[in-house]
Parts: structure tokens; C-alpha cells; sequence
């Protein structure tokens, strides 16, 4: 399923609905800004972009580790996933849409 797709879902489902209720709408607009990140980082440009910025980084020593904490500003390891909010929506977006990142 596209990522767009995947947003009409989640609308037509009504659990942004329930979100915004069960998180109040503060830290609701909060989840959508990160969960909108990640779907422009994660559209069909960003394999080539990703690419150049891991090459960037590779040259300054960085590891794909030290990239996917900059680019999509999370953690990758499980074990860190309680040190930041959506670690694992991250993830898991990562994991379905740009697989080839962490190879």
C-alpha cells in the first residue's frame, strides 16, 4: 500500500479521529507533523537521496547508524526505542517503504 493510500486508510477508519481524542489535540498535531516527515522522507525520491547523504556521511566517518538518526531523527535499535516518541511508527515506516536503508 502506497504511503497516500495508507493516509486515506487511516482517515476512512476513523482512528486519526480517535488519536486526536485519546492524545488531545496539541500532541495530536504534534504526531501528524512526525508521521508528515516521515512521508516526505520516505516518498519515491528518497532512496537516491538517502544514498547521497549516507555517501556524504560514510565519508566523514558517520556510520548507517549515525544517518538514520540524523535523516529521520530517531532511533533504530529496539533497545533504544524508549529514548524518543514514534521510534517505532519510524521504524516501521522505514522498514516497509525504504527497506534498502537499512541494509
Amino acid at each position: 500500500m502506497p504511503i497516500p493510500d495508507m493516509l486515506e486508510c487511516l482517515a476512512t477508519e476513523g482512528l486519526m479521529k480517535e488519536m486526536q481524542m485519546y492524545l488531545g489535540l496539541k500532541k495530536y498535531i504534534k504526531v501528524m507533523h512526525i508521521f508528515g516527515e516521515l512521508i516526505v522522507k520516505s516518498d519515491k525520491y528518497s532512496p537516491y537521496y538517502a544514498g547521497n547523504v549516507i555517501k556524504m556521511l560514510s565519508s566523514l566517518g558517520a556510520s548507517k547508524k549515525d544517518f538514520y538518526r540524523y535523516y529521520f531523527g530517531n532511533y533504530i535499535q529496539e533497545k533504544d526505542f524508549i529514548k524518543r516518541p514514534l521510534a517505532k511508527l519510524t521504524k516501521d515506516i522505514v522498514t516497509k517503504y525504504l527497506p534498502e536503508i537499512l541494509d
